[in-house]
């Protein structure tokens, strides 16, 4: 990537060392910056790392210890692994809460019961009908119907 810090400055305020330094640029629909160089986008939080500190080593994430993804302050960020990654998203409660999540599979599961209780076992003919009752869409029921 082409060092061009000036450009780079320009798309984040800075505001004290010990408070983040929000990303006023672009960011991606889970709130980290973009930037883009050389044709390609990076997250932003990368690039600071890089501006601040010197490459990332392979295999390893930079990761916020303000919990603030659109921060790029050099101050609160660390290197650690993907699974230095998942242990401190867990901590933070930004686990994830999709369709093969636990929690999605135990609401999942009552409602099952709780439609098979009242109508009998599921036969393909009700599906569209259990999908209704749940709201369910059908990509959804057939992740459901596997777990």
């Amino acid at each position: 990537m082409r060092r061009n810090y000036k450009h780079f400055s320009k798309k984040f305020e800075r505001v004290g060392y010990e408070e983040c330094w929000p990303w006023l640029g672009s960011k991606d629909r889970d709130g980290y910056g973009r930037y883009g160089a050389d044709w390609l986008e990076h997250r932003a939080h990368r690039v600071a790392w890089e501006f601040a500190f010197g490459p990332v080593p392979n295999n390893l994430c930079v990761l916020h210890k303000c919990d603030n993804r659109a921060c790029v302050n050099p101050a609160h960020l660390w290197l650690g692994t993907n699974q230095d990654n998942t242990y401190d998203r867990s901590a933070k409660g930004r686990t994830y809460q999709g369709p093969r999540s636990d929690e999605f599979r135990r609401k999942a599961s009552a409602a099952r019961k709780k439609w098979w209780a009242k109508n009998g076992e599921v036969k393909r003919t009700k599906h569209r009908e259990f999908m209704k009752e749940w709201w369910i869409k059908k990509r959804r029921f057939n992740v459901l119907s596997r777990i």
